[in-house]
């Protein structure tokens, strides 16, 4: 479908919940229901000109304008640029993070559980089967599959960030690697990707018997005393760092860099040297939590910590399991 609504020379969209003029037709463009569905993504983004119209088929505007573009992108989270619709508009949303991409169907909704995966098939360019009858979970767990097949993304594993900590209280899923729905991705727009290493043979994940094989930076998971000093929290507990950061702006003038880390545990003590280092590939049955946090900067700063200089033996390729 989204090929097919690309290959148009418009889509016209009218919106029946929509009516009167000014002020009051942009409080009706909020409420509006099209902007909820998940189907309409699409319908949104891959048409190269987007006709509003209102009940009475008035014309509210093309998405070119970029009036309209501004409104509509406060509504959907969606930036403008993509709703423009430039000639470089495909290239720009495929390079586009995973997460941000997701965080534009957080909010939306389907009839049907298993929707809310299918209708997200044409904005990751992946092929899959539509089994209905799945689940919604297990739809969207191989949605995820399919796209790490093609994508060395490492947003996909930034689900549930920025969540209230009464969510992970309310004993939701947060020890398993891929997301359960689009809506734990509703804060992945402010996430883009980062590389540690240019080593090729460190972008390439498979999956295995034992879950997905990927190489990760691990350092000591460590806390804070009074006294500022770093001690190590556990002898098995670490922190994998992703190939991803989140981008803040505290002031117009200023753009702030954070990178992104999962706490997990080793299962063996075998598998770590004297210094605390780990000594081969290893494999994790359970994150501790794959709910990701800010790595401080103070972890980069210490001269112990091998990761200091992002060198090569700082990194180790872990089975995880994705359920």
């Amino acid at each position: 479908m989204f090929q097919w609504y690309k290959s148009s020379s418009e889509c016209w969209v009218y919106l029946a919940d929509v009516s009167g003029h000014g002020e009051e037709l942009d409080a009706a463009l909020e409420q509006s229901r099209w902007f909820t569905r998940g189907w309409t993504l699409q319908e949104l983004l891959a048409p190269h000109h987007v006709q509003l119209f209102s009940d009475t088929w008035n014309h509210i505007g093309d998405l070119k304008n970029m009036t309209l573009a501004y409104k509509v992108s406060k509504i959907t989270g969606v930036p403008e640029q993509f709703l423009w619709r430039s000639a470089t508009a495909d290239r720009r949303l495929l390079a586009t993070s995973i997460s941000m991409r997701m965080s534009w169907a957080a909010r939306r909704q389907t009839s049907i559980a298993e929707d809310m995966a299918y209708c997200l098939i044409g904005l990751f360019d992946v092929k899959m089967p539509l089994l209905y009858g799945e689940g919604g979970e297990r739809a969207f767990t191989r949605l995820q599959e399919e796209i790490m097949k093609t994508s060395t993304d490492q947003t996909i594993f930034v689900w549930g960030y920025g969540m209230p900590l009464k969510a992970e209280q309310a004993g939701l899923p947060f020890h398993r690697l891929l997301a359960p729905c689009p809506k734990y991705f509703a804060h992945g727009a402010k996430l883009e990707k980062y590389s540690f290493s240019r080593r090729s043979d460190f972008n390439h994940w498979k999956f295995t018997n034992r879950g997905l094989l990927i190489p990760l930076p691990f350092i000591p998971q460590r806390s804070v005393d009074k006294s500022d000093e770093f001690y190590p929290v556990s002898l098995t507990q670490y922190i994998a760092l992703l190939e991803c950061q989140e981008i803040r702006y505290p002031n117009p003038f200023r753009k702030e860099k954070h990178r992104i880390g999962l706490h997990v545990e080793i299962q063996s003590l075998d598998d770590i040297d004297a210094d605390g280092n780990l000594k081969h590939d290893i494999v994790i049955s359970k994150l501790q939590t794959s709910r990701p946090f800010l790595v401080p900067e103070e972890v980069f700063d210490r001269p112990a910590d091998p990761i200091s200089t992002c060198g090569d033996t700082t990194f180790k390729r872990a089975s995880i399991g994705t359920a």
